[in-house]
């Protein structure tokens, strides 16, 4: 597995600033695409790059890291009762949205708008990936949104909502627009990240890594929506088959720098203000000390007046636990240099793992050796001392690892191992595994919850923007309401 890093630098976020929002001052998609005005298309795909990385490095990490049990509320602070009490506002939520809407998708539109030119082409197939990501990421977290009429500006203030399913045939529509346009032989490649301004911030141009994140966001979209439409899914991952895919073998993740305004968005959020919320859940390191994962220390710190792993119990804020007995999170997940993860190769391993036992896919590797391979990739990415013996070890003799000839068991060990290798890093995806199928099915109620008996959040409720300022806002949704696909 590849490691290639690419940071925000100081001048890099300089640029981002700038362009957002909307990127008007640099092109407006009205104007003759063949004037000087195009020659910043280069700034505008990192500022979408690190809008996307924003909101899903922060709001979305840190609420499905409390909602799937990572974390949970440190009882000596108070930040993250609401999420821990499940206790949520349409105000929590303004702000990704407004990263995703605003500056995101308003910026990628416009890369879009110059696919017809072969100097920008490959910015478009790039752009039309990163779109069908943040349209993912809206509506796996919101169920019904803005579609047609979103991207509009100030021609259209209310947006209307379009129904989950209807947004996953554009998703759809636009990974394969994507993909068509990506061309590794191009003479017009991405520019890459070299310390300025512009550049490609995830794969530094890499147009063959792009293709492969295409396939993997393909096959996990098709995935997702299998509850509520198996035949879109046997369709979709029939005509990814078909196009003889080529997997990642390179994270797709944003990296940062330990330098002022460059660190990670949790980072910024929850540690540099010098005010610990967020502690170890007991839910995660019970159930990763029963299988002796050797990743522990990758995910969590041991508790500095006992020196052994411990976590609290989901949602026990009001309790009054000995300072030093309960572990921290590893910088690994909120430190200042902790990566944004979009996509991963462990995940990637699983996706084809799950599609393979269930059928959808027919050739290549087994079911078992992709899952196999899944954990290793996980070990692997945490960078754990000796991480290929340790994963051999852990394969062989952990209850969790161990493959069954039964679809529906073999599935819970498929999600269960996205657990674990998702630890700080893609909780959001977590919390939607754990929506669509059920697993993990060792989380507990939240001592403090507000929500009625074992309910736990299935969504986030819509921005208090929209209830405010879109006339064709469709009403208030509960958190423990489920999304289409998940119904």
């Amino acid at each position: 597995m590849k490691k290639t890093h690419f940071y925000i630098t100081l001048t890099a976020l300089a640029a981002i600033l700038f362009v957002m929002p909307g990127c008007k001052k640099f092109l407006d998609v009205n104007d003759n695409p063949n004037q000087s005005e195009t020659a910043n298309v280069e700034l505008i795909l990192p500022s979408t790059q690190a809008a996307i990385a924003q909101a899903l490095g922060l709001q979305y990490t840190i609420n499905a890291g409390f909602w799937m049990q990572y974390w949970t509320q440190d009882p000596y602070a108070s930040q993250y009762k609401s999420i821990d009490s499940y206790n949520m506002e349409p105000a929590n939520f303004d702000r990704p949205w407004a990263a995703l809407y605003a500056t995101a998708l308003t910026d990628l539109q416009t890369l879009t708008n110059y696919q017809t030119l072969a100097k920008y082409a490959q910015y478009s197939g790039v752009a039309y990936l990163l779109k069908a990501y943040s349209f993912q990421l809206l509506t796996d977290a919101f169920g019904d949104v803005p579609l047609a009429d979103a991207l509009k500006g100030n021609g259209n203030l209310s947006p209307t909502y379009a129904p989950q399913q209807v947004v996953y045939d554009s998703i759809f529509l636009w990974i394969r627009k994507g993909l068509t346009l990506i061309d590794p032989n191009t003479v017009y490649p991405i520019a890459v990240a070299d310390g300025g301004p512009g550049g490609d911030l995830i794969y530094n141009g890499n147009l063959e890594a792009w293709e492969s994140f295409g396939y993997t966001l393909w096959l996990r979209a098709a995935l997702k929506i299998r509850n509520a439409n198996e035949a879109k899914t046997r369709t979709e991952i029939a005509a990814l088959m078909a196009m003889n895919p080529t997997w990642m073998d390179e994270n797709a993740e944003l990296h940062f720098q330990n330098v002022g305004g460059n660190r990670s968005p949790i980072y910024a959020e929850t540690v540099a203000l010098n005010v610990v919320n967020i502690r170890s859940s007991k839910t995660a390191i019970d159930n990763l000390k029963k299988n002796a994962d050797g990743r522990l220390p990758a995910f969590y710190v041991r508790a500095s007046g006992t020196g052994i792993f411990n976590g609290l119990p989901q949602g026990d804020f009001n309790a009054s636990p000995t300072r030093g007995t309960y572990s921290s999170v590893s910088q690994n997940a909120i430190g200042p240099l902790a990566p944004v993860k979009y996509a991963s190769v462990a995940e990637t391993y699983f996706l084809r793992s799950e599609a393979r036992l269930r059928g959808y896919i027919s050739t290549g590797p087994s079911a078992q050796t992709l899952f196999t391979d899944g954990i290793k990739a996980s070990f692997i990415s945490t960078g754990v001392t000796a991480a290929d013996s340790l994963a051999n070890a852990y394969i062989t003799l952990a209850p969790d690892a161990q493959w069954s000839a039964t679809v529906d068991t073999a599935v819970k060990r498929i999600i269960v191992q996205k657990y674990y290798a998702f630890s700080g890093s893609q909780t959001f995806e977590a919390w939607c595994d754990w929506r669509r199928t059920g697993y993990p099915d060792f989380l507990v109620r939240s001592v403090n919850s507000a929500l009625p008996g074992n309910t736990k959040p299935l969504r986030f409720i819509y921005p208090s923007a929209e209830l405010t300022r879109n006339a064709n806002f469709p009403g208030l949704k509960t958190i423990a309401e489920p999304v289409w696909w998940d119904r």
